[in-house]
């Protein structure tokens, strides 16, 4: 692995004109009412009350992580799993903090297998290094104030998709038990034809009380009337109590990728490790610790969509499977399997005409910036 400390990029943004001031900008902007920066935010006003003398110094450092795999080949038909690791500083207003320079590179994983759950691992000397900068803090020159003082810094949270929430957070993304937040509180159930986890209508809960859908028998699952409260969110306590409970190990203890099965896996909990990020002492203070990347979750969405709206074969989510189950969950007797096995023709997919007209829109009228998207012709 590759692994390049973020100390001295932190202190030379203090040393250089261009950036010394704007690393204050998180404490000294106006709150307009709506949330431009993450320092708007509640979680990030939580972790400023709980530690006061940390923010009391409006130069420390707040910090977001943010990592994915990918395969530095293409399409070439070589598989290959490379991971880099990026932290970057919240400090510089919305303009700044999410540019290019600003992006700091701190690990490369290679590979070309998958870390898996070894990811940790590879995370050990990050983690060292964010240890010593909120524990000692390194002395730092300040241009724009000219004068010396303590830098400090904190991660204040992780950004990924969702499979690599699994791999930083310890809880396995996938299985009934998928949600960190529901836990073993979920509604979500197995599909008796498509055999996969559903969620479809586990929200309600989460409507007023006397909200008229909360009633509503036809519209969700068939004759289901909801009462459930939400849910109440696990704090940080509650879930160091789970790994004492469970005996949750952490990956450097255990080593690599070889966790044995813990027991309650997939009944009570999703555990598969203790995250080194609990290593940090601030970690379980924090309000919000991982972030889901929208731009996973919206590509994913859109191409479910629009291949079921096109009835792309092989990718379609309406198939016969899925008409089958809709039977035994749903009130839509328009769409149910006829007698002959056939599939009555929804109102959303596109008849031919339709789909043409969609393509010519597509080829003649779609433009975008350079660089913003691919050729959507092709």
């Amino acid at each position: 692995m590759w692994y390049l400390p973020i100390t001295d990029r932190l202190k030379r943004l203090y040393q250089s004109e261009q950036t010394a001031a704007s690393m204050r900008w998180h404490a000294e902007h106006e709150f307009t009412g709506e949330i431009s920066h993450p320092s708007d935010a509640e979680a990030w006003k939580h972790f400023r009350n709980v530690y006061s003398d940390f923010a009391a110094e409006a130069r420390n450092v707040y910090l977001g992580l943010c990592t994915d795999g990918f395969n530095p080949f293409g399409k070439s038909g070589r598989k290959y799993s490379l991971w880099p690791v990026i932290v970057t500083p919240y400090n510089l207003p919305p303009a700044l903090c999410k540019k290019q320079e600003f992006l700091f590179l701190t690990i490369l994983v290679p590979g070309p297998n998958h870390p898996r759950r070894s990811l940790d691992v590879f995370l050990q000397p990050l983690i060292e290094e964010l240890k010593m900068l909120w524990f000692e803090g390194v002395l730092t020159y300040d241009v724009s104030l000219k004068n010396n003082f303590k830098m400090q810094a904190v991660l204040m949270w992780t950004i990924n998709d969702f499979p690599a929430y699994g791999m930083l957070s310890g809880w396995t993304a996938h299985g009934r038990l998928s949600c960190p937040y529901c836990q073993d509180n979920t509604d979500a159930f197995q599909l008796k034809h498509g055999q996969k986890s559903c969620w479809f209508d586990c929200h309600r809960r989460f409507l007023p009380p006397n909200h008229p859908y909360r009633r509503n028998r036809r519209l969700f699952r068939k004759n289901r009337v909801v009462h459930d409260d939400p849910i109440s969110s696990y704090d940080g306590e509650d879930i160091l109590r789970q790994f004492r409970d469970f005996d949750v190990d952490s990956t450097t203890d255990c080593g690599g990728n070889g966790h044995e099965r813990i027991d309650g896996y997939g009944q009570y909990h999703n555990w598969h490790k203790r995250s080194i990020f609990w290593d940090l002492p601030y970690w379980k203070n924090h309000l919000l610790r991982h972030n889901l990347d929208v731009m996973h979750i919206e590509k994913n969405f859109f191409d479910n969509i629009f291949n079921t709206v096109l009835n792309v074969e092989g990718k379609t989510k309406d198939n016969q499977k899925s008409r089958l189950d809709l039977a035994d969950i749903c009130s839509r007797e328009e769409l149910h399997l006829m007698d002959n096995g056939k599939a009555p023709v929804p109102i959303f997919r596109l008849d031919a005409s339709a789909r043409n007209e969609f393509f010519q829109w597509i080829v003649d009228d779609v433009r975008f910036s350079d660089g913003y998207a691919s050729n959507l012709a092709n």
